[in-house]
């Protein structure tokens, strides 16, 4: 009998396996592309922070042999304007020139402040191979930044604009010393040495026309000369000039109650009033005088206003924490107090009370021991903000 042939097993089973998982897959891939599309379209947009009603980007640009840089009229930078007296919900701190340079050197140190005529000076310090140099720009009523010049090179530190009483813009710097230039007729004046004294701060100009500061980190030191003042901590200590000519003196003494003490000359330092104990406790960050000739004095998170006729009345709590080294105090034309804590900025209004504070940046705003936003009121009453990022591109916004 013949040997019946084995029969081949039917490969159907194994086809159909294979469809199946084929099709749980497409399945399964096709929910998940569908689930992640979905949670990818349906998270909310971000909020962005409001921003000013202009904002600019001021390009910085390494100058290693530093010289008077491109004539004042070159180089502009657009200015995004938005209607007047609005917060347009539109990102702050955001490049909208095509000529910004972001820069591998450091920018340390920034001041702000405006000429008579309203045109507005930006000064920084930025190190460029180990060379610190001061730079400046200037912006016009209506008109656009300038380019870059060169102040001062060398050892130069932390700059401090200020406007002398005949109206000119003058910079102060420290470095092995005191140091001070004028810019006069669009052409600044050869640096003066003012002191060889280490750590000077709070330089200021008197209504006269003479200059005032502080030296020493303990020791309270006026114009060189030791006061002999209770030992004072080093931050903690201001020193301003009133429209009367009275040179105040604000300080923390380095006892156990934290004292902070105010004392007064009429006589340009010759003598001074007894110590005056405003309060214990608390965190000095600013003083500033206004031209009634009182005196402002900022707080960790209070404010209080001298008068000669009513002293230091009780404090105002301003409910927000300012610290040390990045707020900028200014007070305007009508002796009212503004102040940027970092990037907050609040203002103080007719009637006394205070504005809540709003952000003037977002994203990486470049704040240390030496370089923070800074803040400028003109006598129209805008406020001017000029800050760095961290890669370095200074930027500039205004409020009206």
């Amino acid at each position: 009998m013949p040997k019946r042939k084995p029969r081949q097993q039917s490969n159907a089973p194994l086809l159909f396996a294979i469809v199946v998982f084929m099709l749980l897959c497409i399945c399964v891939v096709g929910g998940g592309v569908a689930a992640y599309s979905a949670g990818m379209f349906e998270q909310p947009l971000p909020t962005l922070a409001p921003t000013l009603t202009k904002v600019a980007v001021i390009a910085t640009k390494a100058i290693n042999t530093p010289t008077k840089a491109a004539s004042p009229t070159t180089a502009p930078t657009t200015v995004a304007a938005t209607p007047a007296n609005t917060l347009a919900p539109s990102a702050t701190a955001k490049p909208i020139s095509e000529n910004v340079v972001r820069l591998n050197d450091t920018i340390e140190g920034l001041a702000l402040t405006q000429d008579k005529a309203g045109t507005l000076h930006l000064f920084y310090n930025l190190l460029v191979k180990d060379i610190h140099q001061i730079m400046q720009y200037q912006k016009g009523v209506g008109g656009k930044w300038s380019g870059a010049i060169t102040v001062a090179q060398g050892d130069v530190f932390v700059p401090i604009a200020r406007i002398h009483p005949d109206n000119s813009v003058c910079l102060f710097w420290s470095g092995l010393g005191l140091f001070k230039a004028c810019f006069i007729n669009n052409t600044w004046t050869i640096p003066q040495k003012i002191s060889n004294d280490l750590f000077p701060s709070s330089p200021v100009f008197a209504p006269d026309g003479s200059i005032h500061f502080l030296t020493s980190p303990n020791d309270t030191m006026y114009n060189g000369v030791d006061l002999d003042f209770p030992n004072t901590n080093t931050f903690d200590k201001f020193l301003v000039v009133d429209s009367a000519g009275r040179v105040h003196i604000v300080s923390k003494q380095l006892n156990d109650k934290g004292d902070i003490i105010h004392r007064i000359s009429e006589d340009k330092g010759a003598s001074w009033s007894d110590i005056a104990i405003i309060t214990s406790g608390d965190e000095l960050r600013a003083l500033a005088a206004d031209s009634q000739g009182r005196v402002h004095a900022l707080f960790k998170n209070s404010y209080r206003v001298w008068s000669k006729d009513k002293d230091w009345p009780a404090p105002t709590s301003l409910n927000i924490d300012f610290e040390s080294g990045s707020t900028s105090f200014v007070i305007d034309s009508k002796g009212l107090a503004h102040v940027l804590a970092r990037t907050s900025y609040l203002r103080q209004n007719a009637n006394g009370s205070w504005s809540p504070p709003i952000q003037i940046a977002t994203g990486d705003v470049l704040i240390n021991a030496s370089t923070s936003p800074q803040l400028w009121v003109d006598v129209n009453g805008t406020r001017h903000f000029a800050w760095a990022m961290k890669d370095n591109t200074v930027m500039y916004s205004a409020l009206p």
